[in-house]
């Protein structure tokens, strides 16, 4: 790397700026990234790492609006899905311990819904089987929709 430009005598922090305008802010040795720095994209985010001899060990990515990214998204996992109504009375409507058992092991995937026991999807609307899913999208459904 040539063209890095140093922030202090010991040539340890300092800034390097590629062709494209992309930013590399932080540590350096031996001319290369080295320790704790940030990749600046222009227009597109930002990359807060840890480099070892020029390449990353380990970091984030953020976009630009500052939005951490998340390699693995809990696609409505954790959402309550169900609420509770009351309508003149103080009578729950619903009651999470009296939820039906048949709801176990159903999950919501956005097109319809798993059965996740017998790995069918169904669609909301008719409850007609729309496909079979494999045991590795079985997993993931398991570990990422919202479950009944």
């Amino acid at each position: 790397m040539s063209q890095i430009t140093y922030f202090n005598e010991e040539k340890t922090k300092g800034e390097y700026t590629y062709p494209s305008g992309n930013v590399y802010v932080g540590d350096f040795k031996n001319e290369k990234f080295h320790g704790e720095g940030t990749l600046i994209f222009k227009d597109k985010g930002t990359y807060k790492g840890t480099w070892e001899n020029g390449k990353i060990v380990r970091g984030n990515y953020y976009f630009s609006d500052g939005l951490q990214y998340e390699d693995r998204w809990k696609y409505l996992a954790d959402i309550p899905y169900f609420y509770n109504e009351k309508i003149n009375t103080n009578e729950v409507i619903y009651k999470e311990e009296k939820r039906n058992a048949y709801l176990d092991d159903i999950y919501d995937i956005g097109d319809g819904y798993c059965k996740v026991d017998e790995g069918t999807v169904y669609d909301f609307r008719d409850n007609k089987k729309i496909r079979k899913v494999n045991e590795r999208e079985n997993n993931w459904i398991k570990n990422h929709c919202a479950k009944y």
